[in-house]
């Protein structure tokens, strides 16, 4: 993790005692730290002991003394880098990676994060011009936020350290609150602490005394449609994923896969036991339930590439473990299957020594995965039908009772009727949002209601949408979700930077991204439903048929609804954060209207447990970090 501090103004000084004692607050016993002052710029960073791959993460500079670097992360073509450049008195070949982006920098400025693949987040301070920017790789793996001032600028790869600085006013954002409600994450740029952002990936900030801009570097286009055939196309597909896996393979760490059963993850699986398969470990979790465990899957797939396979269950006591998880987010996010479910498979990992870790994410954005993507389909012949058969046909669903299953036809058309009317310049995320308009304003108490504004909850997301210069409207959803989504599920495995894990993402491999956004939509989904189908074409010959083939993924549930029913447990840890007393005492929120979301749920009129869960959620993060 990387923190720095900026003086904007001339012939002011940073304290390095100030810098220590900051140091010493914000990170566990267990690290090691490195603080680097100078004149008007200041870094520190620290690096877990038990991550077997990672660098130590040290501040760089010229001989001079007039530019300094401080990065984290970690460059996948550094030996195509190298080969390209000369190994004379640049010293392209020293082994610490912040040297070489220093020197990259010398020799061709900014531009060089063009020629680079891999996950960064850095900072360059020019002394002789007082600048400083602010980079953060093309898919945003690595994090990055900054709270602007006119004397300072703060930055950090976690937002802790930047609430340390005495310019920082530890406020909330009530905009991003309840943005994070709407889509149980917050999908800006804009932080839930008021004036503390996150740095767009692909994208770079600049400052100085006079000027702060922030500009990109990166646009992914899909403008540009392939005309290869398909059997040629599937097997160019192969040979990208088989670099983007082999690119992030390390033969010094034992490797391991978080596991699901399903394509992508089963994918990037057998890829790594080509490439790396001795010793390797998978991961997977099952849920003893009716309808939500397909850990099968992922023991099939384990013994198909020889694995040593661990297999954690994951009950409904395992839920609690949320708390502990709110206390290390940047900020609230929310999914109960995906949150605790990884936390559980990296504890577990760690405990085995495996801390080189492969996922599968990315591969619905690749492929055009997603479920919400079938229901553009659907929606699209919708939208056309008049509001008279449209609207009462509508209500007519919105009135079936929930089940206790993850998915049959009545959940999936009641809760496609109950999105439906929510605005279409949304795209894909119309069928993400948790609440109606009116819902949202009946949520909130008296005293914040009126500071809602409806158009600005959707304002980043229709900019995204404005931006995509796709041929069809699966495409330029997809450019939607890499500004959004992606971020969303990169942060779960954030949390376990906890327990020292470097985790791998080859379905988000900046030169594997470029070459699917040119594969035609109608090869990502086939016919109506057919999903991932040029995937299935490229990986056929190398995954069972089990695996290509079926039609029953789940994506990682778990019954939360069924638990908050029917679990005394489940039901004391949750409510206890949505009481009456305490959420009048947080003063934000009904407590009326969540008594009655709470009394719907349990009556089986309406599956609320994503709504109830992320107004726990909040207040347990409340409460750590407020």
């Amino acid at each position: 993790m990387i923190f720095g501090v900026f003086l904007r103004q001339s012939g002011d000084r940073l304290d390095p005692d100030w810098f220590s004692r900051v140091a010493e607050s914000v990170h566990p016993v267990h690290n090691q730290q490195q603080v680097y002052t100078h004149g008007q710029i200041g870094f520190f960073s620290w690096i877990l002991h038990n991550s077997a791959t990672a660098e130590p993460i040290l501040p760089v500079f010229t001989q001079d003394k007039k530019v300094a670097l401080v990065m984290t992360g970690t460059v996948y073509n550094r030996t195509e880098i190298e080969r390209s450049l000369s190994k004379g008195s640049d010293g392209f070949g020293h082994h610490n990676t912040a040297y070489l982006f220093l020197q990259l920098y010398k020799k061709f400025g900014l531009d060089f994060v063009n020629r680079i693949n891999g996950k960064f987040a850095f900072a360059i301070w020019e002394k002789g011009t007082n600048s400083l920017i602010l980079c953060r790789d093309h898919l945003g793996i690595e994090p990055l936020y900054y709270y602007q001032h006119p004397k300072v600028l703060v930055f950090s790869s976690s937002i802790q350290p930047i609430l340390k600085h005495p310019e920082v006013q530890k406020s909330l954002n009530i905009r991003a609150v309840t943005k994070f409600l709407l889509f149980n994450y917050n999908p800006g740029l804009e932080t839930l602490f008021s004036k503390i952002y996150r740095l767009r990936p692909g994208s770079y900030l600049t400052v100085d005394a006079k000027h702060v801009g922030i500009d990109r570097y990166w646009y992914l286009s899909f403008f540009r449609q392939t005309r290869l055939p398909e059997h040629e196309l599937s097997a160019r597909l192969l040979s990208h994923l088989r670099k983007a896996v082999s690119l992030r393979a390390d033969r010094r760490a034992r490797t391991g896969v978080f596991l699901s059963g399903g394509m992508d993850s089963s994918t990037v699986a057998e890829l790594v036991a080509q490439t790396n398969g001795d010793h390797l470990a998978t991961f997977s979790y099952t849920c003893k339930h009716d309808s939500f465990d397909e850990a099968h899957y992922a023991r099939l797939m384990a013994q198909h590439v020889n694995s040593t396979h661990y297999e954690i269950y994951y009950g409904n006591a395992d839920v609690l473990s949320i708390l502990e998880l709110a206390k290390e987010m940047n900020e609230p996010f929310c999914d109960v299957a995906i949150n605790v479910a990884t936390h559980l498979l990296g504890k577990e990992a760690a405990k085995r020594g495996v801390y080189h870790i492969f996922t599968g994410d990315g591969g619905d954005e690749l492929f055009g995965g997603h479920p919400v993507y079938e229901a553009d389909k659907i929606a699209y012949f919708v939208d056309q039908m008049p509001m008279g058969v449209k609207l009462p046909t509508a209500k007519l669903l919105s009135l079936l009772p929930d089940t206790d299953k993850k998915k049959n036809l009545m959940v999936k058309l009641k809760r496609f009727s109950e999105n439906l009317f929510m605005p279409k310049e949304l795209m894909t995320h119309r069928w993400r949002t948790y609440y109606q308009l009116p819902e949202l304003s009946r949520l909130w108490s008296d005293l914040f209601r009126q500071a809602l504004n409806e158009f600005d909850l959707f304002e980043d997301i229709l900019e995204y949408n404005s931006e995509a210069d796709g041929p069809d409207f699966l495409s330029r959803s997809i450019y939607s979700d890499y500004q959004t989504a992606v971020d969303f599920y990169l942060r779960r495995n954030d949390l376990n930077r906890m327990f020292g894990i470097e985790t791998n993402y080859p379905m988000l491999d900046v030169e594997l991204v470029q070459f699917c956004a040119a594969i035609p939509s109608q090869l990502k989904i086939k016919g109506w439903f057919q999903t991932k189908y040029i995937l299935k074409k490229a990986v056929e010959s190398v995954l069972p048929h089990e695996i290509v083939h079926r039609k029953d993924k789940l994506g990682h549930s778990i019954p939360l609804k069924n638990w908050l029913r029917d679990s005394k447990k489940v039901q004391e840890f949750v409510f206890s954060y949505l009481s009456e007393t305490t959420v009048r005492k947080r003063g934000l929120f009904n407590p009326g209207y969540i008594s009655h979301l709470i009394n719907q749920h349990l009556a089986r009129r309406r599956n609320n447990s994503h709504r109830l869960w992320s107004l726990a959620v909040l207040e347990m993060w409340l409460q750590a970090h407020m």
